[in-house]
C-alpha cells in the first residue's frame, strides 16, 4: 500500500515539477492567454512552491495588459489554494484609496486661474478679492508613498517592501460661491503646506464633489487621466502586496527554509528523484541555478555573501565534464588548475 502511494505521489508530482523545474500550463483570464507554472499542492516543499510562485509572478508581469488585470490574474490563479489572499491585500492597501490618508502628501500647492497661471496671494492677512474671483483650480504636487501604509504584521505583508513613491501634478476645482472661491478656503490652507489637506475637509463640509484631475496631452485637467494614474499606482502596490501574501500563505513562512547558498551547494548533475537516478544536462543544471536566483532583483537583492556561481556550476558537474573543463582552461603562471574550484580564485 505504501509502495503504491509513493508511485502515485511521484506521478502526481510530474504534473507540476519535472527534472528540477516547474511545468507550464496555458490559462486564459479575461480573454488573455498566459503560459505559467502549474500550482503545486500546499503540502509540497517550500523551495518548490517558492520557485513555482516566482515563475507565476514573472510570467504574469510580462503579460501585455494593465496592472489591474495582472493583479486579478495572479489572485485568481492562486485563489484555490489561498482563498483569503484577496482580503489580506485589501487590508494592507486600503489607505491607497483615501487621498486624506498619510500615504498621500501635498508637497506643494498653487491656486491658478482659468488660463493656468498662478495667482499671487498678496501680503495678507486674508485672500484678496481679485484672488478669490480669479481662482479656478488648486494645482497640487501630489506624492503617493505606498511604504507609509500601516504595518499589519498578522497578514504577512510588510509595506516597507512596497514600490517607491510616485509624484503627479494634479488639479482640483476650487469650490466657488457667487463667482468666487468660498470663504471656507483660508489663506493658511493655501500657503501653509501642513494645512493644504484641510482643503479637502472644507470641500466635503460644503458638499462639493471631490474630483482630482491630471493634465492630458493637450494640457487640460481631466479626471480620467488622474484615475488612470491612480489605478496604475495602486495596482502596482497591490501586486507587490499579493506576492508577499502568497509567500506567507502558499509558500509558508520562511523560517527553516534553506538559504540560497545552501540550495546552490546541493546542486548536482547526478541526482535522485522519487528513488530514480537522473542525469541533468548542463542546460538543465543552469536552469536550476536560475530558478534559485529567480526572485532577486534591484528591490530584493541577493545576499552579499552569495556563492561564486561559476564555482557552484563546476562543483555540480560530473567528473567527466570537470575533466573536459579542466582541459580547456589555461593553467597560467600560478600553476595547474585545482579541482577544488575555490582554490583557483586565490
Amino acid at each position: 500500500m505504501k509502495k503504491n502511494k509513493k508511485i502515485s505521489d511521484r506521478i502526481n508530482k510530474k504534473l507540476y515539477w519535472v527534472n528540477g523545474s516547474h511545468v507550464d500550463e496555458t490559462i486564459t483570464y479575461n480573454q488573455y492567454t498566459i503560459d505559467t507554472a502549474v500550482i503545486a499542492p500546499t503540502t509540497e516543499s517550500p523551495e518548490i512552491k517558492q520557485a513555482i510562485l516566482q515563475q507565476s509572478v514573472n510570467s504574469i508581469k510580462q503579460t501585455k495588459t494593465t496592472m489591474e488585470h495582472k493583479v486579478d490574474f495572479l489572485m485568481k490563479h492562486y485563489t484555490s489554494v489561498c482563498p483569503d489572499v484577496r482580503s489580506r491585500v485589501n487590508a494592507a492597501t486600503s489607505e491607497l484609496f483615501d487621498v486624506t490618508s498619510e500615504v498621500y502628501e501635498f508637497t506643494s500647492l498653487h491656486v491658478i486661474d482659468n488660463m493656468g497661471q498662478p495667482i499671487a496671494t498678496g501680503p495678507g492677512p486674508g485672500l484678496p478679492a481679485p484672488f478669490r474671483a480669479a481662482a479656478t483650480y488648486f494645482r497640487i504636487k501630489l506624492r503617493l508613498v505606498p511604504r507609509l501604509c500601516s504595518l499589519q504584521t498578522d497578514i504577512g505583508i510588510d509595506p516597507k517592501k512596497f514600490p517607491p513613491s510616485s509624484n503627479r501634478a494634479v488639479y482640483l476645482p476650487v469650490p466657488r460661491v457667487q463667482n468666487q472661491i468660498d470663504v471656507s478656503i483660508t489663506r493658511q490652507m493655501v500657503t501653509d503646506q501642513a494645512r493644504h489637506k484641510k482643503i479637502i475637509a472644507a470641500m466635503v463640509a460644503l458638499g462639493e464633489e471631490f474630483s482630482m484631475r491630471a493634465a492630458t496631452r493637450d494640457g487640460e485637467p481631466d479626471n480620467k487621466a488622474y484615475e488612470k494614474w491612480s489605478k496604475q499606482q495602486i495596482a502596482k502596490t497591490q501586486f507587490q502586496a499579493l506576492e508577499q501574501a502568497l509567500m506567507a500563505t502558499y509558500v509558508g513562512l520562511q523560517q527553516g527554509m534553506e538559504t540560497p547558498n545552501q540550495q546552490l551547494a546541493k546542486l548536482n548533475m547526478i541526482r535522485y528523484e522519487g528513488g530514480t537516478m537522473m542525469y541533468d544536462s548542463v542546460a538543465t543544471l543552469f536552469g536550476r541555478i536560475a530558478t534559485i536566483l529567480n526572485g532577486f532583483n534591484h528591490e530584493n537583492p541577493p545576499p552579499t555573501n552569495l556563492s561564486d556561481l561559476a564555482g557552484v556550476a563546476f562543483q555540480a558537474f560530473t567528473q567527466e565534464i570537470k575533466d573536459v573543463v579542466a582541459e580547456h582552461l589555461e593553467t597560467g603562471a600560478a600553476g595547474p588548475l585545482l579541482m577544488d574550484y575555490p582554490s583557483n580564485l586565490t
